[in-house]
């Protein structure tokens, strides 16, 4: 497996909205398990940035953080309607924040190297290779293997790998110039 390290920064972003808005509600659950799922439920709904941007809410756009604001309220509501069965319970369940495209174009880009001479000559370009495949990706955001089952899933549509495979030659194709 390619050994190369990708980071979607709007999720720097996100998690400090997150919790600056949970606190300005203390009405709202604010344990580890609300509040991951607030952030993956809205980091499902913006665009990734795997380039590095600004990540200092108070820099941002008033549009923006306005838009971000909305789309943490709307999650807010909907895993307080939707709490999960363990919820106040004892937790056997992990929680992690992953966005489960990361590892999907690792192994893309991984398999690939094997016939691709300019991926194995040039493993110094791969972060950057990988982070505009993943800009251009929907996020696929879970926080428990069982959402992340459902996640996965979704790689058994027809035209799911396809489409994916079409972005990694594209951008691969790009930088061999």
């Amino acid at each position: 497996m390619l050994d190369y390290t990708v980071h979607n920064y709007m999720e720097d972003i996100i998690k400090n909205l997150v919790k600056e808005m949970l606190r300005e509600r203390p009405d709202v659950c604010d344990c580890d398990t609300c509040y991951w799922d607030i952030c993956a439920l809205v980091l499902n709904r913006i665009k990734p940035q795997y380039l590095e941007i600004e990540t200092n809410i108070q820099k941002l756009s008033p549009f923006m953080l306005n838009r971000l604001r909305n789309l943490v309220l709307d999650a807010m509501v909907l895993v307080a309607n939707n709490a999960r069965p363990y919820h106040g319970k004892d937790q056997t369940v992990t929680i992690q924040l992953q966005n489960l495209s990361e590892p999907l174009v690792r192994r893309i880009l991984t398999e690939m190297s094997e016939t691709n001479e300019f991926l194995r000559e040039n493993k110094e370009s791969l972060p950057v290779i990988a982070a505009m495949i993943l800009n251009q990706l929907e996020p696929r955001y879970a926080v428990t293997d069982r959402g992340g089952a459902y996640l996965r899933a979704r790689e058994l549509e027809l035209q799911f790998l396809p489409s994916i495979m079409s972005k990694v030659y594209n951008v691969v194709k790009q930088f061999q110039g």
